[in-house]
């Protein structure tokens, strides 16, 4: 009886090992899971950034008709500042100087997706609370005309 004792309790004891095991890979799986979505983010802020670089550096003179000012977009922690009015025109990843702005828009990067994706607007994300902005709030409504130039140098897959 002794014995039986013994190998049952040998038994409970790795039956809860097990669990533990079971458990701590649940979590760590989960974990992954989360990092891959910030990453998968971040990815997509900074192809949303370079595409509005490219798209400066290819579209200039016509946007700055549009558009002759500065914005910083503040994504995520992730900031972008595009300087239309300067000569040449400036994007610079990572720098929130917005001292000398004319317009900071601050959004998420998935409300800053969905209006790369055309599945709502930039009037519609601000009327919603989801995109807020400091600065002069008549280049907000010509910045569509940013967008819109961004838009069509984004890679393909993130077009949606």
């Amino acid at each position: 009886k002794q014995q039986q004792q013994q190998q049952q309790l040998q038994l409970q004891l790795q039956q809860q090992e097990l669990q533990e095991i079971q458990k701590h890979q649940k979590q760590k799986t989960k974990t992954q899971e989360v990092q891959k979505q910030r990453n998968q983010k971040m990815s997509s802020t900074e192809a949303i950034f370079a595409a509005m670089m490219e798209a400066v550096n290819q579209d200039a003179t016509t946007l700055a008709k549009k558009f002759k000012a500065s914005v910083l977009f503040k994504v995520d922690g992730r900031s972008c500042l595009v300087d239309l009015k300067s000569k040449p025109a400036v994007v610079r990843v990572d720098d929130d100087n917005d001292s000398n702005v004319d317009l900071q828009v601050v959004l998420s990067s998935e409300v800053l997706q969905d209006i790369m994706a055309k599945k709502i607007t930039s009037q519609q994300a601000f009327m919603s609370g989801k995109l807020k902005i400091k600065g002069k709030m008549n280049l907000a409504m010509k910045l569509n005309a940013l967008l819109g130039s961004t838009r069509k140098y984004l890679p393909a897959a993130s077009k949606l």
